[in-house]
């Protein structure tokens, strides 16, 4: 979404129409903590922006769109030992025949992390996380490597 003016697709949507309105920021147990401007605003492990006033700060550990939620905590439930990625996208000519040590970029991190990467049947992989990922949110790609070289992508689900 890099052709955004403003850099804010959100309020891009908001201007073209058909978006979700608000509905409650809740907690894990379902109890209301104020309100959103509809979910396509948020992300997971995002923390700024919020506007609920708590003793500590507060991320999105879900969306639920389904029931017009934003689900909130004080960071538990963002992290992940185990991430599984679909519609994949390999460069090189190597296939993915047997598991394989990789790093790994989640989301929009800098650093890339130790995995090991298992195929799945139905164009999809497994990771195995030598230590649990913050907020891998669906959606958003996967980048795996090996040493300096990029050897494919894929989206998280």
């Amino acid at each position: 979404i890099c052709f955004i003016p403003d850099q804010d697709y959100a309020a891009w949507l908001d201007r073209r129409g058909g978006t979700p309105p608000p509905g409650n920021f809740v907690d894990r147990a379902g109890n209301v903590l104020g309100t959103h401007k509809g979910y396509h605003h948020y992300t997971l492990g995002q923390r700024r922006g919020l506007g609920v006033p708590s003793t500590g700060r507060l991320f999105v550990t879900a969306i639920r769109p389904e029931r017009n939620e934003v689900v909130l905590s004080h960071g538990e439930g963002l992290e992940a030992q185990v991430v599984e990625c679909a519609q994949l996208n390999w460069l090189g000519d190597t296939p993915l025949d047997g598991p394989r040590p990789v790093s790994v970029r989640l989301r929009h991190s800098r650093a890339a992390q130790a995995a090991q990467l298992i195929p799945l049947e139905g164009d999809r992989v497994r990771l195995c996380m030598g230590r649990p990922a913050r907020a891998p949110t669906p959606g958003q790609l996967a980048v795996f490597y090996e040493d300096d070289l990029v050897l494919g992508s894929g989206w998280i689900l």
